[in-house]
């Protein structure tokens, strides 16, 4: 039971994300303070939840995905990143928010990865969706600031875990052929990024 209430609060976070962050006609009535508290007081929300995951965690089925660490760390950074990105909220990030998106976006398409190596991963379409909205949102938090374009250690990091997600994308293109489109779409992004990163001005 300590799972399932776990798991039911980490619904009720992200129902307050999308009423508190997507939602325009509620996001209207803030003022550019109550913007940032509410911001702030829902990361603290998944860090706290994040934090008091039920530990020893149950002895599942060797698949179950709720039976690792990894499935909590997959969520943790998912939420984050759905907070951090361009949002009613915060249409336009400050450079703070772009450091917390890149780290956010990366860090879920590593611990998605970790969970297919466990195989522990869902092949479904909110999998595909999870694993596609943090390649948009990392190459957005690096090709909103022009100068990680010219910085070819920034261009390398992103190319580390585009390749993964890649990997992923490939995978779940047995059973989602749209996956496989996706993927080829990802791989010209980094090879644009290798070029850049390998270039004579970087």
């Amino acid at each position: 039971m300590a799972v399932t209430k776990h798991i039911l609060r980490l619904r009720k976070i992200a129902n307050d994300i999308a009423t508190k962050v997507y939602c325009k006609r509620v996001v209207s009535r803030y003022s550019a303070t109550e913007r940032q508290q509410t911001l702030e007081a829902l990361h603290r929300d998944l860090v706290q939840w994040r934090q008091s995951v039920p530990f020893p965690l149950p002895n599942l089925h060797s698949r179950v995905p709720h039976g690792c660490t990894s499935w909590y760390d997959l969520n943790f950074y998912t939420h984050l990143t759905a907070l951090y990105r361009p949002s009613p909220l915060f249409p336009t990030l400050d450079i703070d928010k772009i450091n917390i998106l890149t780290e956010t976006a990366a860090m879920a398409i590593r611990h998605a990865n970790s969970m297919r190596l466990q195989k522990r991963l869902a092949f479904n379409w909110l999998t595909l969706l999870t694993i596609y909205n943090a390649v948009i949102a990392l190459v957005y938090s690096v090709t909103v600031r022009p100068e990680n374009l010219a910085t070819s250690q920034e261009c390398m990091r992103a190319v580390e875990d585009l390749e993964l997600a890649t990997e992923l994308f490939t995978v779940l293109a047995e059973k989602f052929p749209a996956s496989r489109t996706i993927g080829a779409m990802v791989a010209q992004i980094i090879n644009r990024y290798r070029l850049l990163g390998t270039s004579p001005s970087a």
